[in-house]
Order: C-alpha cells, then sequence, then structure tokens
C-alpha cells in the first residue's frame, strides 16, 4: 500500500496539484485493500511479492535509479517467468526519461539487462533439480493447459459461463474483462507503460486459459489508480466502494469455506 501511495503521488510533482495527487494516491490504497480478491495477498501464492516488486520497479524507474531498477526486476523475474517483461515498460521509461532521443543513452541503460538474469537462475535451478531448463513450462501439460488463442479463449468462457451457469467460469471471465476494458478505454489516464504492463499481464495468462484471472488481475495496480480517478467523482466513489467491499466480503466467505471459486 505504501510503494502505491508513493508511485501515485510522485507522478504528480507539481506543488499545485499535489493535493490532489495525494487524493489520487489515498483512493489508489483504498481501492487496492477493497478489490474482491485482495485478501488472495495473505495466501501462499506469488502475488502479493510479484506486485510489492513489480511497484519497486516502477518507482525506482521514476527516480531514474536504474541500477535498483535492474536488480528489483532480476528479483522479480525470478518470481514469476512473467515478469521477465517488465523490461518493456522499463525501457520505455528510460526512453521518456532521455525525452527520447537515442543520442542520450548512456551506459546505465545497460542495467536493464539485469532483469532478465532471474529467470535465467530459475531455469538453471530448474535443469539442477529436474534436467530440463523449462521444466516450468512444460509441468503446466499436468494442469490441462496449451497455448491459446485469448480471445477464442474468452469467447469459449462466455459460451461456457452462460450455458451452464458455472459462477467460477463467469466470475473469472468478469475480472478478465473488466482488467482489458477498463485499461484500454482509459488508457490516457495510466498511460502506456502502465498499459503495457496490464495487457501483457493479462493476455499471457489467459493463453493458458480462463482459470485463476481473479487471481491475476490482483497485481494490475493500473486498475486500482483507473478506480481512485474515477472515483473524484463521488457518485463514483460511493458506487465503487459498496460494490467493492460486498463483492469481496462474499467472495472472502468462500475462500474461509475453502472453496476453489476464485482459485
Amino acid at each position: 500500500g505504501y510503494l502505491l501511495y508513493k508511485l501515485v503521488e510522485s507522478e504528480q510533482p507539481d506543488a499545485a496539484i499535489a493535493p490532489q495527487a495525494r487524493e489520487t494516491a489515498r483512493r489508489s490504497v483504498k481501492f487496492f485493500f477493497l478489490f474482491p480478491v485482495s485478501f488472495i495477498l495473505s495466501g501462499l501464492f506469488t502475488e502479493s511479492l510479484y506486485l510489492c516488486l513489480t511497484l519497486l520497479c516502477f518507482y525506482w524507474a521514476k527516480r531514474h535509479r536504474w541500477l535498483a531498477v535492474g536488480l528489483t526486476g532480476a528479483c522479480l523475474s525470478a518470481t514469476r517467468t512473467l515478469g521477465v517483461l517488465i523490461i518493456l515498460p522499463m525501457a520505455l521509461e528510460y526512453l521518456q526519461s532521455i525525452d527520447f532521443k537515442v543520442f542520450r543513452i548512456r551506459r546505465e541503460a545497460l542495467y536493464l539487462m539485469l532483469i532478465p538474469a532471474g529467470l535465467l537462475c530459475f531455469c538453471l535451478y530448474n535443469y539442477q533439480v529436474t534436467g530440463d531448463f523449462f521444466y516450468f513450462k512444460t509441468n503446466q501439460a499436468a494442469w490441462g493447459r496449451e497455448i491459446l488463442n485469448p480471445a477464442t479463449v474468452l469467447i469459449k468462457a462466455l459460451v461456457e459461463g452462460v450455458k451452464t451457469g458455472d459462477a467460477k467460469v463467469l466470475l473469472e471471465l468478469g475480472f478478465s474483462l473488466v482488467g482489458l476494458i477498463f485499461s484500454t478505454v482509459f488508457y490516457k489516464r495510466i498511460g502506456f507503460a502502465y498499459w503495457l504492463m496490464s495487457m501483457y499481464s493479462l493476455l499471457i495468462p489467459l493463453a493458458a486459459g480462463i482459470d485463476s484471472m481473479a487471481r491475476f488481475c490482483l497485481p494490475l495496480f493500473p486498475l486500482y489508480i483507473i478506480f481512485a480517478k474515477l472515483s473524484r467523482n463521488e457518485s463514483w466513489n460511493d458506487a465503487l466502494t459498496l460494490f467493492f467491499g460486498l463483492l469481496q466480503g462474499a467472495l472472502m466467505v468462500y475462500w474461509c469455506l475453502g472453496l476453489s471459486l476464485i482459485v
């Protein structure tokens, strides 16, 4: 919560609009805690560490601390293989810091190449234990996962959910669509780097199926910023707060009973 607050607050350094930035930061943290599946952070999943390290990458990037970005990104790519793609928004942040003038690129940009090191270490660990560098990928067959078109996955989930009334499928579909639609429709409110991070964080897991998408949406902190900016309108604020609070309470009942609705 603290990292999210500082990140959002730092995006508006102008003293004249600093109070508004602080209010947006506070509301971002509020919607982070109110997000319907935020209680998953208390479970033994990678979401909490993944979110923390992603926020840290952007936090250091905003301050042009590229060595810290590289080291944090390496930890992120070791936490979850998808984390290696943070190199894309980080490269964009670096280019923005030099106004996209290629002649201003310095050796500090090479620190970003540390990011894949975490994934490389994980691959070496896989090889040492199993004899397969990419065992983390090949063992997905045990879960019945295969590479699919994300659009096909969404359509199939919609048809299956409506036909069978499967609440879990409909819930996963709902979270996926909220993440994709809100990130795209309100793209200008978060900027390209945040949008890029949101898209690959959604589309790549979707390519493996609709399962667990509610959980995969949890680290998408740009959504919390969008909700915070929308809630500057008090009607939106009240509606989102009430809806998220009630939905989180209902889902947490399933979580506490050990049911698999959201995992």
